[in-house]
């Protein structure tokens, strides 16, 4: 997004240039470690997170139902499908590097604001 002149533009518009000197500062290569691995399990969290729910509402009964769907299950045994589910929750490298685009971003805009 930088790199793009009308985000610049936008951007020293909130900075008065009477007051502010306007350097550019331009980042290149991969983000620290320390970040990525911060991003990734932020992200695997998150993931973690949406399937439990999923399965607890997937698997809770309906009073609609007659039981027949979606028969009750004891609280140990939704918490073993849960635990499967999460389990099996993985983040995929492509999504990885899409969403530590997005926390970079916003580390900078942050940055951009103090």
């Amino acid at each position: 997004k930088n790199f793009l002149p009308d985000f610049r533009q936008s951007s020293l518009t909130v900075f008065d240039a009477g007051r502010f000197k306007r350097t550019a500062v331009v980042m290149l290569g991969s983000a620290p470690e320390s970040t990525r691995a911060a991003a990734r399990t932020k992200l695997l969290k998150e993931r973690q997170e949406k399937v439990a729910a999923e399965v607890k509402r997937a698997k809770r009964p309906s009073k609609w139902d007659n039981g027949d769907a979606n028969p009750a299950l004891s609280p140990e045994e939704l918490e073993a499908e849960i635990q499967k589910a999460v389990d099996a929750v993985e983040v995929p490298e492509d999504d990885e590097k899409a969403w530590l685009e997005e926390v970079i971003d916003a580390q900078h805009e942050n940055e951009l604001a103090r």
